[in-house]
């Protein structure tokens, strides 16, 4: 799949996708190089230049960070900071993540 059939057949200027930044909730310090894997819609946003921004959408069970990406064609990036503010607004956006025992 190409930067030009994404473009064409799914992303246009008023269109985005909603894809998980990370395959589970936030890695422990230190450990996200050792975890490539959870980071593969950010890698596949970087290999298709797509613009993407992070939408935080709270603490998971743990008391970790979770949140999604909020992706848009090429040179959309308005797009994308445009409706993270929005759902930032209506689901409360960052939370100081809580101490783990």
């Amino acid at each position: 799949m190409n930067q030009c059939f994404l473009q064409q057949t799914i992303l246009d200027e008023n269109s985005v996708l909603l894809f998980p930044t990370f395959v589970s909730s936030a890695p422990a310090v230190g450990q996200c190089a050792l975890l490539t894997i959870s980071g593969v819609f950010c890698i596949l946003c970087n290999i298709l230049r797509l613009p993407a921004t992070h939408v935080p959408m709270g603490l998971n069970k743990r008391g970790l960070p979770i949140g999604f990406q909020v992706i848009a064609a090429p040179h959309q990036d308005r797009l994308c900071l445009a409706v993270a503010k929005e759902l930032e607004k209506a689901f409360g956006g960052w939370v100081s993540p809580t101490k783990l025992n």
